[in-house]
């Protein structure tokens, strides 16, 4: 059976990056990413409501992505589910696919900051502004999660422990 990885964390601390280089390093990993589905439809989309995460049309779309891939793929998700109910409501989404493991990537506030600051194509006020509200989220409601600590890795080595942390339970 495939499986369905939840990467998740605050804006910028790199989710999308490391899925990337997951699917570079093992081609068994298709990476279905509800920002660039939003952003490239975002007149469709943008009526529903956003952040992405909180997005309901967006979120069954995302599901029947995954639903018609997870047969010959294992799928990654890199998404930013900022409080309780809608990391629940994600969860539920997959749970009758395939099994989720729902990992958070974290880094200390500079990093991040940064990171935020050198890409290019992000909301970066939008970002920064919620910054410290996620931050808080993620250090104390997120128990159930395998959590990283991306300060000081590279995205491929991220992928790399994320992908051993998979194979070898």
């Amino acid at each position: 059976m495939n499986v369905i990885l939840l990467l998740d964390g605050t804006y910028g601390v790199g989710k999308s990056t490391v899925a990337r280089c997951i699917c570079k390093i093992n081609d068994t990993y298709i990476c279905v990413d509800p920002d660039e589905y939003y952003n490239s439809n975002l007149s469709h989309y943008a009526k529903y409501g956003g952040p992405a995460s909180n997005n309901l049309v967006l979120r069954t779309d995302i599901q029947n992505m995954v639903k018609e891939v997870i047969p010959n793929n294992n799928v990654i998700i890199p998404v930013t589910l900022f409080n309780r109910k809608l990391l629940d409501d994600w969860i539920r989404l997959f749970n009758d696919i395939s099994e989720v493991k729902h990992f958070v990537l974290y880094a200390d506030k500079k990093t991040i900051e940064d990171r935020i600051n050198r890409d290019a194509g992000r909301d970066k006020g939008f970002a920064l502004d919620n910054l410290d509200n996620n931050v808080k989220y993620y250090q104390s409601n997120t128990i159930n999660a395998i959590k990283i600590d991306t300060s000081e890795l590279s995205p491929e080595e991220v992928g790399d422990m994320i992908l051993g942390m998979v194979n070898n339970p």
